[in-house]
């Protein structure tokens, strides 16, 4: 019976492969032994010890948000003098002078809105 091999005559080498090996970081340990902690207070934080145990630290104080300096005042345009003739309607006055009835009427109180047609 030639050809014919008895067990544990015939062995391989196994190959060893990428996957055999699997490298953690220091950071992947120390990420799944802080999800094993519980949660801490609002006003805490863990940190690990050089012997390896976990602490509870008190958090830095959150720094004040940093307030915009105040927008300048908006430059009005100089005032315009206007002396209203019969005839002259609101809309030819805005379409003349390139505003809206509402900027006119903010800037002249005493505009009638029974005048404005």
């Amino acid at each position: 019976m030639a050809g014919i091999l008895g067990i544990g005559t015939f062995t391989s080498p196994r190959r060893r492969d990428a996957r055999d090996f699997h490298q953690v970081t220091n950071e992947t340990i120390q990420a799944m032994a802080r999800s094993q902690l519980p949660s801490p207070p609002d006003d805490k934080a863990w940190a690990r010890r050089e012997d390896g145990d976990w602490h509870l630290v008190d958090k830095p104080a959150p720094e004040p948000p940093v307030e915009a300096p105040p927008a300048p005042a908006a430059e009005l345009p100089p005032a315009r003098e206007h002396v209203v003739l019969p005839g002259e309607t609101l809309p030819g006055l805005c379409l003349r002078y390139k505003t809206t009835a509402r900027a006119l009427a903010r800037a002249n109180p005493l505009l009638d809105a029974k005048d404005q047609g």
